[in-house]
């Protein structure tokens, strides 16, 4: 990973987590021609961030490697590895605005649902 991409969010008070996202985001499309999504690579133009659903960070926190990423900090590089050899790369971020997890996902639906996974 690039060393820009692993600054810190910005967050002022009253800002949305979209907001907080938005640098951080626009930064990884600069520097990825490509953004992992699991078993898939994703033009970067494409990718955004997405609210993680609580059964997928269920997921997740079963994971014996898993720390959740600290709060307004770096997005990290999950490797995720699946029954039968798969594995995927999911890239998971916490910004201080709601706290929550959000990860790189395929663009917006349309209607503007926020939660993907």
């Amino acid at each position: 990973m690039k060393g820009a991409v692993a600054a810190r969010l910005i967050y002022r008070p009253g800002m949305t987590a979209e907001e907080e996202l938005a640098p951080v985001l626009s930064l990884l499309r600069r520097e990825h021609d490509v953004l992992p999504f699991l078993g898939q690579q994703l033009g970067a133009a494409r990718a955004a961030f997405r609210l993680l659903p609580d059964e997928t960070f269920g997921q997740l926190a079963t994971s014996p490697d898993f720390r959740p990423p600290e709060l307004g900090g770096p997005p990290i590089w999950l490797q995720l590895e699946a029954e039968g050899g798969a594995s995927g790369v999911l890239i998971v971020v916490r910004p201080r605005a709601d706290g929550e997890l959000w990860a790189i996902t395929p663009g917006a639906r349309a209607g503007g649902d926020s939660n993907l996974i």
